[in-house]
């Protein structure tokens, strides 16, 4: 079988260990493999988006040196290259123009979207202002995407691997496959170290493949008698996600920001009020991608869901009201963090506020809870295991589990909060948290990850060592 890897992140040593694995698991079973690796064609390079030219002579290097030092002859390579070509595009006028546009039965709008709003740190971007970067984007994406429905056929591929798949510069290869009538995977790290995910889908953020997943993980899990390794891989994430020392995981820029809390809190907790607190996620993350974004959702954005509670006062009457700005919203600029800036001055008055920047610890502000709200982000799921009454607004790969309260209007919700609500199912919170540390089931067996972004094959260090990585490893 002829089998094609398109790998394009060899800065990011630990995504390209998972092209590498998957390059010596074919050749080892005699397969004919290919690595499609760019050299500096792509204008949306996700480790070098500036394209900065000593960056990409640095990737190349990694190239050269996987081709040379690393991989076996059995592993053909292809570098990835085509000529700037503009093409015809219309203008865009909003957003979701751009999210929803088509061509070739190809969606390359909300690819280009999100890759933007990943370069500048705002989801909430004025489309006109950037109408260069999209338009150099959108010819670049059609141009990936033509080029590489050339490769395959000339190739005769026969199986595509394409890391991630949600960037512009990645996802349209998967459509060549498709297009081509060829079977695909997208790959990326999986949650432990020594492991990598990989799916048959355009994306690994699929919504409804990870929802599915999330629930099939479990489902056999218990109905295998594992019920103890189910629960005790579901609370080691936990602890894990609070800032244990926890060996094995990948999740290395989450257990950073909560390994940074601090271990103190200060809230009043003599008030007699009830205490609501409200976690707000990164709005930027996943807005635009199919699924996490609907034209029903309850809000518009998760800024406006944190307005439309405190300026009730009704709610503000009863709950003293903290509001925990994901820590990673930090790095938010333009009109998403000035609408944060905003709200937080405008009900400063109303609610305290913990900044992105605050090293306060969001889970012994939990333990403090009377309800928890969760904009976007997981602290749903782990409010109910903390055995914590929850509301979830918006749209996740978590939001079919009954870990909480989901109100469909605006009135559902403030109808919720003058109850006295229950936590909900324990249990459902534990199947997130075995996803959580389970996700992977691939284990690599030719390259062995010895620490964090550090991989070996046959005790050769699969990094093009640089001066830096030098140092660091000495």
């Amino acid at each position: 079988m002829k089998v094609l890897i398109y790998s394009h992140t060899q800065r990011w040593v630990v995504h390209h260990a998972e092209a590498i694995e998957l390059a010596l698991e074919h050749s080892s079973k005699g397969d004919q493999v290919f690595l499609l690796s760019c050299i500096g064609s792509l204008k949306g390079c996700p480790s070098n988006p500036e394209r900065i030219k000593k960056l990409c002579k640095e990737c190349n290097k990694q190239t050269f040196y996987t081709e040379k030092k690393v991989l076996d002859s059995n592993v053909e390579h292809i570098h990835f290259s085509y000529e700037d070509t503009v093409y015809s595009l219309p203008n865009f006028e909003t957003a979701n123009d751009l999210i929803n546009f088509t061509l070739y039965d190809v969606p390359f709008g909300w690819p280009v979207f999100c890759t933007i709003a990943a370069e500048i740190h705002d989801g909430l971007f004025e489309v006109s202002r950037h109408k260069n970067r999209i338009f150099e984007l959108l010819n670049d994406s059609i141009s990936v995407y033509l080029s590489a429905k050339h490769v395959l056929f000339e190739n005769n591929i026969e199986f595509v691997y394409v890391w991630n798949g949600r960037r512009a510069c990645d996802g349209p290869v998967t459509y060549a496959a498709k297009h081509l009538g060829i079977p695909f995977r997208t790959f990326i790290s999986g949650a432990t170290t020594n492991s990598y995910d990989k799916r048959p889908t355009h994306y690994m953020n699929d919504l409804n493949y990870t929802k599915e997943k999330i629930l099939s993980m479990a489902e056999v899990a218990l109905s295998n008698g594992k019920e103890y390794e189910f629960y005790s891989a579901a609370t080691k994430y936990f602890d894990f996600s609070r800032g244990s020392t926890s060996k094995g995981f990948n999740y290395v820029g989450f257990y950073q920001f909560s390994n940074q809390f601090s271990n103190e809190l200060s809230i009043n907790v003599d008030s007699k009020k009830k205490k609501m607190m409200i976690y707000v996620g990164t709005f930027t993350e996943f807005f635009g991608m199919p699924g996490y974004t609907k034209e029903d959702d309850l809000f518009p954005n998760f800024y406006e869901s944190v307005r439309c509670i405190l300026e009730r006062k009704e709610i503000v009457d009863k709950f003293d009201i903290y509001v925990r700005w994901h820590p990673n919203s930090r790095n938010l600029q333009g009109n998403e963090r000035k609408l944060l800036n905003e709200i937080i001055e405008e009900y400063s008055s109303v609610a305290t506020h913990f900044a992105p920047e605050s090293n306060l610890n969001s889970y012994l502000l939990m333990e403090q809870a009377d309800i928890v709200i969760s904009i976007g982000t997981s602290m749903a799921v782990e409010a109910c295991y903390y055995r914590k009454p929850a509301i979830f607004i918006g749209n996740n790969i978590f939001e079919d589990l009954d870990c909480f309260y989901r109100p469909k209007t605006r009135e559902e919700l403030y109808l919720l909060l003058q109850q006295e609500l229950k936590p909900k199912s324990f249990v459902d919170a534990l199947k997130y948290g075995f996803y959580r540390a389970n996700r992977g089931e691939y284990k690599f067996k030719h390259l062995t990850q010895i620490s964090s972004g550090v991989f070996y094959y046959n005790n050769i260090n699969i990094a093009y060592l640089t001066w830096i990585r030098k140092l660091k490893n000495w």
